[in-house]
């Protein structure tokens, strides 16, 4: 197992097995040596290897080998080259981010001016409810839509009762009632229900115990 002690003694180590060790060191290696079969089996790897090594006629030797003739520039451009890409995609990401950025605060933007816009056009039909506890003002504007209808409710009073969840509900002739969303309290609610305008004949609200708290009919 190496440890940071056999790290410590690795230059000692291929020192002693050129032949050339420290003499202020070979005291402590060979006591290292002793109690370390990993750095033993080191020794004896290199010993040999550096014995044929000064066996070698340096002056048989070829010229060391140079480098290519230009890799110093191919290198400072390669890593320009990269730079320069990571830059490039430093800025894509940026304008990335920002654009979705834009796009988020336009698409939320959209929904809060289409949340309080009242559904007040010329086919809207405004519905009053007739039945509603004593204190409560109460009333829907009901208008075409893709889906079915659009439904704007505003309510005045009901918070005074409970704080209860309320349901809103539209039913057609068969009785059948399809959601249009819950809420709580007064204020002005936009929400939807999947049934054609033309096909309700009543609109209401239940409480959490589906008791009904508003009512009236559609005409």
């Amino acid at each position: 197992m190496v440890t940071d002690a056999c790290r410590d003694w690795r230059n000692e180590i291929a020192a002693t097995a050129a032949g050339r060790p420290d003499p202020l060191r070979a005291q402590g290696l060979a006591a290292h040596l002793e109690g370390c079969p990993h750095c033993r089996d080191e020794l004896a790897e290199l010993a040999p290897v550096a014995r044929a090594l000064q066996l070698v006629d340096p002056d048989r030797l070829a010229d060391p080998p140079a480098p290519p003739e230009g890799l110093g520039r191919s290198v400072v451009s390669a890593i320009r080259e990269v730079r320069r890409s990571d830059a490039r995609a430093a800025r894509w990401r940026r304008a990335a981010i920002a654009a979705t950025a834009v796009a988020g605060a336009a698409a939320m933007v959209a929904g809060v001016l289409a949340l309080s816009t009242r559904t007040d056009g010329p086919d809207a039909q405004i519905v009053a409810f007739a039945s509603a506890p004593d204190g409560v003002v109460a009333s829907v504007e009901l208008s075409e839509a893709a889906w079915g209808t659009q439904i704007a409710l505003d309510v005045d009073g009901l918070a005074d009762e409970t704080d209860d969840v309320y349901w809103l509900w539209l039913s057609a002739s068969d009785g059948d009632r399809v959601a249009a969303g819950t809420f709580r309290g007064d204020g002005h609610m936009q929400m939807s229900a999947a049934l054609p305008l033309e096909d309700a004949a009543r609109v209401w609200v239940t409480d959490a115990s589906d008791e009904v708290v508003l009512d009236a009919p559609v005409d």
